[in-house]
């Protein structure tokens, strides 16, 4: 979500949002309660887009895209670290591979069973 707001505003609201982490929220002036009011209504009005069928489709298909090419990328390090007679855990198949240790718990079923 974007919402504009020009420089006064966003240097009130850096200043709004100093005092009420620093406990002093009863110190807001007038001034910074409208623009803090104003800003607030403009992100509650923020109405949610719908997403057509057609960038639907397009989010699978690059999303099954990424999950390939992630599989791919930890066969590949398994099988190289198989011919270098190296231990594979998840932590030497993503150093291998590239891909994150998060990525690569996730595709454990693929480390285990190697």
């Amino acid at each position: 979500m974007r919402i504009t707001i020009d420089n006064n505003q966003a240097i009130l609201l850096v200043k709004i949002i100093s005092k009420i982490t620093m406990g002093y929220c009863d110190n807001l002036t007038k001034n910074e309660l409208e623009i803090f009011s104003s800003l607030s209504d403009k992100i509650n009005s923020e109405q949610r887009r719908e997403i057509s069928p057609k960038k639907k489709r397009a989010m699978i298909g690059a999303t099954n895209a990424r999950i390939q090419k992630a599989k791919a990328k930890i066969e590949n390090a398994i099988n190289i670290l198989r011919m270098e007679n190296r231990p594979i855990t998840i932590y030497s198949v993503s150093k291998e591979s590239g891909v994150s240790y998060n990525t690569a718990v996730k595709y454990s079923e693929l480390i285990n069973s190697a």
